[in-house]
């Protein structure tokens, strides 16, 4: 489960205008520094059982989410304006929004199973857009949700190109992927990724 809150009406009454769908994305508010607000996002696993009045929390990570993920080795392309180049200590970022759970079976131990949650970050040009997204893996110890990964896993850019006789414009389309593998080796006990 993912929950996180407006901090107060009017940013609660700005969710609401742009979707009526709930969501975690940052809350913007021109004109004033710093542009973009971090909303508390919590993270938690619940379970449901026959019979019972509602869903019991089995763990949570205990504290608003606060993993930042890093470009620096990823050998693939980051949000530009987010930070100064990507090797710099500035490259690592809050998520802009929380996409979704990834549900692949990621086993990292032959009985325990991490936890996929994908991020990400957009990118607005005058021709075009880009999205950036991560992946975050989690492990459950007892109670807690443990953050084992939080690594950048594609782009994709398109940007508007040189203009045609007929008025359209030429695209340039980028995009790299990394991909996770799970390795048959481990590391004290755990699977390496």
């Amino acid at each position: 489960m993912i929950a996180c809150f407006a901090q107060s009406k009017k940013e609660f009454a700005s969710d609401r205008q742009s979707s009526k769908e709930p969501g975690c994305k940052k809350y913007y508010q021109p004109g004033q520094a710093p542009d973009y607000l971090d909303k508390p996002v919590y993270l938690g696993v619940v379970e449901y059982q026959a019979r019972s009045a509602g869903p019991t929390l089995v763990a949570s990570y205990g504290k608003p989410y606060d993993i930042k993920t890093s470009w620096k080795f990823s050998g693939i392309e980051g949000p530009e304006g987010k930070f100064t180049t990507p090797g710099s200590q500035d490259s690592d970022l809050m998520p802009e929004e929380y996409r979704r759970f990834d549900f692949a079976p990621y086993q990292i131990t032959p009985m325990e199973t991490a936890i996929g949650l994908r991020l990400g970050w957009h990118d607005a040009y005058a021709g075009g857009a880009a999205y950036f997204e991560a992946l975050s893996l989690f492990r459950l110890d007892g109670g807690k949700l443990v953050n084992i990964l939080s690594e950048p896993i594609s782009f994709h850019k398109d940007l508007a190109g040189e203009w045609n006789k007929d008025g359209t414009r030429e695209r340039d389309v980028s995009e790299e992927q990394n991909v996770l593998s799970v390795l048959p080796s481990k590391t004290n006990g755990y699977a390496d990724l």
